[in-house]
């Protein structure tokens, strides 16, 4: 819904704001290109890659809709609108073109930067962090303590990568680095180091005085983790204190002082409990909530257990959209007054400028309808919806007299 709204307006105005003589047709098209320019010069083209596509994205898009506003009040066509789109475009395709290069510059790097490395993300106060432990090679992103396999894209002529048919940006902020950005969401990934390897969880089977006992070791910290056994006696979990010996090697202490010997390689932990040889392979606990589970291990069965909890957490959702509703309907009403001064002053310019401060706002309030936190309730669509009609009823009522 970002530019939903703007797109609208833009419609309503377009069909409702009368045409004048206007000026001269270089003279116009160079002062739009002058303000065309000089937004695109404030921009900060060393902020973040997702910032960067964004604001420029808006500008672009609020410049040009101001541009085509202007060739429908002033009903250029033919060599007049030729030569207004040709002075536009001399002044501003250069800036546009270096701004352009920039995106695709920082884009690629980002994409090659992110191959063939196992990631971690760097904030590690989530509590299943560990699960989010993924490697990109060969162009896939594969999850390695949960199951997900998506294909990783340049998607070349656009400005964001693609993970799956998720666009995202990858970009580059240090030598071990990457930020990965999705929409809302977005985090910083650290090159995985040796022991980040050993998170996960292990499982095996080994013959205890002639029993079959079934063993997993979870690993969900450098510091902790959880042995269970489960036998023809039943099931027992032992809370373990891990220490990284190096080279892969690490000892497992329980709280009589028992100790587990092992060692990682290749996704298998090999190594000693007592007398008894451990072979432990790792596997895989649950299954990814799509793309997003590279930030917090969120998997789609957690999306199953919070779905009753995220019941009685809607209505604070709901009263979001409330508000906002609340905001576009006063936006409406203030547009719509702006509509009929446009009819009773036609050719008045001044409400170019004026147009471009409710586009402005409209992009505002876009940002928070993207973000409102759920899908609206049918009662509130009905209200959107109406609010839709409102506008567009009174455009047309308008245009009657």
């Amino acid at each position: 819904m970002k530019h939903f709204i703007q797109k609208s307006l833009l419609i309503v105005a377009t069909t409702s704001i009368l045409t004048s003589c206007g000026p001269d047709v270089v003279s116009l098209a160079t002062e739009k290109a002058d303000k065309y320019l000089a937004d695109l010069n404030k921009l900060d083209q060393k902020q973040p890659l997702s910032n960067l596509i964004l604001d420029f994205s808006n500008q672009v898009y609020l410049n040009e809709s101001e541009i085509e506003l202007v060739v429908l009040l002033e009903e250029f066509e033919g060599e007049n609108l030729q030569l207004f789109d040709k002075t536009i475009a001399d002044k501003i395709t250069s800036k546009k073109d270096e701004i352009t290069n920039k995106i695709q510059s920082k884009k690629k790097e980002g994409f090659d930067f992110m191959q063939n490395k196992t990631w971690i993300v760097k904030d590690k106060s989530e509590n299943n962090y560990y699960k989010a432990l993924f490697t990109v090679s060969d162009d896939k992103l594969v999850f390695e303590n949960i199951s997900g396999k998506y294909p990783v894209s340049l998607n070349e002529g656009a400005d964001k990568c693609k993970i799956g048919d998720t666009e995202v940006t990858f970009e580059k902020i240090s030598d071990s680095e990457l930020k990965v950005t999705n929409g809302t969401n977005t985090g910083v990934f650290v090159d995985a180091e040796s022991d980040d390897l050993i998170l996960g969880k292990f499982s095996g089977n080994i013959k205890y005085y002639g029993s079959s006992i079934s063993l997993t070791i979870n690993v969900k910290s450098l510091k902790k983790a959880t042995l269970y056994m489960k036998g023809p006696g039943g099931s027992e979990s032992y809370s373990l204190v891990v220490k990284s010996k190096g080279n892969g090697k690490y000892s497992f202490t329980d709280k009589s002082g028992d100790v587990i010997n092992l060692k990682y390689k290749d996704n298998r932990v090999k190594g000693t409990m007592g007398d008894i040889n451990l072979n432990l392979s790792r596997g895989k606990s649950g299954n990814a909530y799509y793309v997003n589970s590279i930030y917090d291990g969120y998997t789609a069965e957690d999306a199953k257990k919070r779905k009753s909890s995220n019941t009685s957490s809607s209505s604070s959702s709901n009263s979001d959209w409330d508000e906002v509703l609340v905001e576009y309907e006063e936006f409406i009403d203030n547009y719509i007054t702006l509509l009929k001064k446009a009819t009773s002053n036609p050719g008045d310019m001044t409400i170019i400028a004026e147009y471009t401060t409710y586009m402005q706002q409209a992009e505002k309030l876009g940002r928070k309808l993207s973000g409102a936190g759920s899908d609206l309730t049918s009662s509130q669509m009905r209200k959107f919806t109406k609010l839709q009609t409102k506008l567009m009823n009174a455009a047309m009522d308008l245009m009657k007299h």
